[in-house]
């Protein structure tokens, strides 16, 4: 037992030198250890790219996108009725006539009969109305030659000078050549033809065919003139000249693309029409042109073919163009001060293009606008221009040329 008591003794005094070591090397270590240093942090720069800022008067342009249609577009029917006895072989879909060609015809002897009838007519009454007149003059005299004067007044003179018959001889004569007019009129009405330079859109009409007055022969579109109707933002109206006082409208630009190739046909605006485009709510402007290219080789514009516009707008003076790609928020840019800095600017957009801006107020003298994603901006961030990057770039590959030059100078000599 006594044994025992003096190894337990030992153990704890060994385990008690052990904790008294321990707690000494801890103490020692957490007194001598390092102590940090406050180091200044570095100041961050971020690399942009910039784009100089030039004030000019910039051209604008509206685009829109419309359907060609023709400004002229007729039914014909005949005038008169009759037996089709020819028929144009033009006069089919796809067919083009000029102004005064003729279509089809129809028999025109029943016609000719009427009007060899009416000249007739017209020479019997034309005989009496002479024979009228003559009357007219013999009787005058005879009245003025043997009358006293109180028998002229006693006298129904306008029946003795045979005044009625007269005037209605001369009233029969007019119908007379009235009807000889229509006749004429009737016969070429036989001839029916186009009555401005057209192409055919549908026909009904061939040979041995029986036609009337109410008869639908073909459809005819022109091909002088085309109209285009597009639709623009309200807003940009006041950028587009509207015709007015006699003045032309704004020029415009029809551009129709393949695929392969693009084909420009000019034009101007015509009219603001009255009424908004019902899809959008947007203004209505109608485009007039001739169909015609300066471009050689062009082929003529076609009827509902969907075509690209771009109207002439008015020029913005003293404004920036800025690449959408450069806004956010819809107005703001990112500007790089003279100090170098990131500033943000708020612009006064006069008008808005698919791919830039045209804004006439925002900027301050010696900004440059930042064309490149940052990141994390933060207004009042230290900047470095691309073309910083690039000149150190080459004044440390300048550098390094000039210290490799009097080695190579050796090297030649030593040759």
């Amino acid at each position: 037992m006594r044994n025992f008591l003096i190894t337990y003794k030992k153990s704890l005094l060994i385990i008690l030198v052990i904790l008294i070591i321990s707690s000494g090397v801890t103490a020692y270590f957490i007194m001598t250890k390092p102590v940090a240093g406050h180091a200044k942090p570095e100041q961050r720069t971020e690399l942009v790219e910039t784009m100089t800022l030039s004030q000019k008067t910039c051209h604008t342009e509206v685009p829109a996108l419309g359907i060609v249609q023709s400004a002229q577009t007729v039914t014909i029917q005949p005038e008169v009725s009759g037996r089709v006895i020819w028929v144009s072989p033009a006069l089919q879909p796809g067919g083009t006539f000029q102004k005064g060609e003729p279509l089809f015809k129809i028999d025109p002897r029943d016609y000719n009969y009427a009007l060899s009838q009416a000249e007739a007519t017209q020479a019997e009454k034309e005989s009496d109305y002479q024979v009228e007149v003559g009357e007219h003059r013999v009787v005058k005299e005879d009245w003025n030659r043997t009358k006293s004067d109180q028998d002229r007044a006693g006298a129904d003179r306008d029946l003795v000078l045979r005044k009625p018959q007269l005037k209605a001889a001369a009233v029969a004569l007019e119908a007379a050549k009235s009807a000889v007019d229509k006749a004429k009129r009737d016969v070429e009405r036989t001839v029916i033809s186009a009555p401005f330079a057209c192409a055919v859109l549908s026909e009904s009409v061939d040979v041995g065919q029986t036609v009337t007055t109410s008869t639908t022969a073909a459809e005819l579109s022109g091909t002088d003139q085309f109209h285009i109707q597009v639709s623009v933002a309200v807003e940009m109206l006041p950028m587009i000249r509207l015709p007015e006082n006699g003045t032309d409208g704004a020029t415009v630009k029809i551009i129709v693309d393949t695929g392969i190739k693009q084909t420009s046909y000019p034009g101007k605006v015509l009219r603001l029409l009255a009424d908004a485009d019902p899809n959008g709510r947007l203004a209505r402007l109608l485009i007039g042109t001739t169909g015609k290219s300066e471009e050689k080789g062009a082929p003529p514009l076609l009827i509902n073919t969907t075509v690209a516009v771009e109207i002439e707008g008015l020029d913005v003076p003293d404004s920036w163009r800025i690449p959408r790609k450069a806004v956010h928020n819809s107005k703001c840019v990112w500007v790089m001060t003279t100090q170098k800095k990131l500033a943000e600017r708020t612009l006064t957009v006069a008008f808005r293009e698919p791919d830039t801006l045209i804004a006439i107020g925002g900027f301050e003298p010696g900004d440059k606008l930042i064309t490149s994603r940052m990141p994390a901006p933060v207004i009042g961030m230290a900047l470095r221009e691309m073309t910083d990057e690039s000149t150190d770039a080459a004044e440390e590959t300048e550098k390094t040329d000039v210290q490799d030059a009097p080695a190579n100078v050796t090297t030649e000599a030593s040759k």
